[in-house]
């Protein structure tokens, strides 16, 4: 769990009696549960069920955690299966504040976090089923063609130097590790504005999208659960397909997630550079939200240091080295 607030005996009473008293629970014990990047997140064991509990207090999160409410309760009451489901208050309310804390309460999902060709087929046939719910009524921002995942990026890394003088040795292995990676970044950044500009110029369709949808698929036997949809936008299935390319332009999984939007009658083809784009912008805001966490969390900064160094390393080296081979004409 990615917060810094100690998990006392007393702060877990406090939680189960807020749960009693705002949910109509009647819950019998608690256990953190190791799922989530942002946030807190526990599993609660009641006489009515099994549940999940997120709490988030970083204000950007905040923000898109508490509009996230209103489009999964709108997915809700269409019907569509294999997504969340939230559970409201005893006086309607989709979410709560404890604390300090925006709190969502959802059923829990039994499984492991796979991924595969076959669990890929799944998680892109309830993100097509999502995209042919009408987004009428939903107050949902839509996705910005712009660089400012990377401006985000480039004001947090900012702000660290500026106060390099009055922290310690963390932030100047912090600062050293963003700086061997500076040349590059600042070419990522180039592509993602000249993508961002064909983008403008590109019709295509805003569907409420996941955002993170491939890190979030729960498996259980035949059951697939898609997960935490803490950040909705109105934007083209570009924004859920971009990890497709991993495999290449025309790898198996970028034709997947094709065959889902054709057999469900979304008579839409991918756009190579709509996929380019978000592959870009995603790594800057991955990047963004690695710097977040390290300001937000004091005591944790060696564990986000270290995460953040295996992510200029990891597979979204091969995802941005695909996205690299397209070019702009």
């Amino acid at each position: 769990m990615y917060a810094d607030c100690i998990r006392t005996n007393a702060y877990q009473d406090r939680l189960l009696a807020f749960l009693k008293t705002e949910y109509g629970l009647s819950p019998l014990y608690l256990t953190p549960a190791k799922r989530g990047w942002y946030g807190e997140t526990w599993r609660v064991v009641a006489n009515e069920g099994v549940f999940f509990l997120k709490l988030v207090t970083t204000m950007n999160h905040r923000i898109t955690y508490q509009r996230s409410f209103t489009v999964l309760d709108h997915l809700n009451r269409h019907g569509i299966d294999g997504i969340s489901r939230c559970i409201k208050t005893t006086t309607g309310s989709l979410c709560s504040c404890f604390e300090d804390a925006v709190l969502g309460v959802f059923l829990w999902v039994d499984g492991e976090n796979i991924q595969n060709e076959q669990t890929k087929e799944k998680e892109y046939a309830i993100l097509a089923t999502v995209y042919q719910v009408p987004a009428v009524g939903l107050v949902l921002p839509g996705i910005p063609w712009d660089d400012s995942s990377a401006q985000q990026l480039y004001a947090l890394w900012q702000q660290i130097a500026d106060h390099s003088h009055s922290w310690n040795s963390d932030t100047r292995s912090l600062l050293h590790l963003l700086d061997l990676h500076r040349e590059k970044m600042s070419y990522q950044h180039r592509r993602l504005r000249l993508f961002a500009e064909i983008c403008h110029q590109i019709e295509s369709p805003r569907w409420i999208t996941h955002g993170d949808a491939g890190g979030n698929l729960i498996i259980n036997g035949d059951s697939s659960t898609l997960v935490d949809w803490d950040d909705p936008l109105l934007a083209p299935p570009e924004r859920d397909a971009w990890f497709a390319l991993y495999w290449g332009w025309d790898g198996w999984c970028k034709r997947a997630f094709q065959e889902a939007l054709d057999s469900r009658g979304l008579i839409y083809k991918l756009q190579p550079e709509l996929l380019a784009f978000f592959t870009y912008h995603t790594h800057f805001k991955y990047l963004s939200e690695h710097l977040e966490l390290w300001l937000s969390l004091v005591q944790r900064r060696d564990e986000i240091a270290q995460k953040l160094e295996d992510y200029f390393k990891g597979w979204m080296v091969r995802q941005l080295q695909v996205a690299d081979e397209k070019q702009i004409r």
